[in-house]
């Protein structure tokens, strides 16, 4: 919109003596006119670069999250511009994005409010082709849709299927609590439906909720 300048992303390659591996300023990932922002970086197990983003017609207004490949020369394996992963929701993908590495099949965990005016939280799995695996639009992490879910974080357990994702949220009306969800990759949830509480203090907010 105007008045909203458009923001792009870039990326750069850098070898062990700090020098660029590719265009001095960075490469452009996405050129669709659209701003993209909360870009996230990570690596596969054979060595490709990973990155997902969000965009929309302004950074408030977001309502798509796509993701490139690219080797290590730099060179796109996907289509020009990415290959979404959820596009033209009805909601706000919010500021809570993150990939981690799952050999060559990354996963990626976000909020928006498609369908509530609470933010609830999706994950997707992708693999090298540009296809994802799961649902289109993702797959919700908790089943509870009562209270918004912000500052996610994520962890793979080691050679396992499994994933945990950490949240907080005021389900009950109260103070933000801290919650989880231990997620396979096939698409299941191993722990309750609803996510699980991880401390019933109510006296305080419970904040900057982090997983490892």
């Amino acid at each position: 919109d105007e008045g909203y300048p458009v923001v792009d992303i870039y990326v750069q390659n850098l070898n062990s003596s700090g020098n660029s591996v590719l265009e001095e300023n960075g490469k452009q990932i996405c050129s669709t006119g659209k701003t993209q922002i909360e870009p996230t970086i990570n690596k596969t197990s054979d060595g490709k670069i990973f990155i997902s983003w969000a965009s929309g017609s302004n950074e408030y207004m977001k309502d798509s999250i796509s993701y490139q490949i690219l080797n290590e020369e730099g060179t796109e394996l996907l289509p020009v511009n990415g290959t979404a992963i959820i596009n033209g929701i009805s909601g706000n993908v919010s500021n809570d994005l993150e990939v981690i590495e799952n050999g060559n099949f990354p996963i990626i965990v976000w909020g928006d409010n498609r369908f509530e005016s609470n933010q609830q939280l999706y994950f997707q799995i992708t693999d090298p082709n540009g296809n994802v695996i799961h649902n289109p639009n993702g797959i919700t992490v908790t089943d509870n849709t009562n209270s918004a879910q912000y500052d996610i974080d994520v962890t793979k357990y080691p050679d396992s299927d499994e994933f945990a994702v950490i949240w907080k949220e005021n389900r009950y009306g109260f103070n933000y609590q801290a919650y989880a969800q231990i997620i396979n990759t096939d698409g299941t949830m191993v722990g309750p439906p609803e996510g699980i509480l991880l401390s019933t203090a109510e006296v305080m907010d419970q904040v900057f909720t982090s997983i490892s």
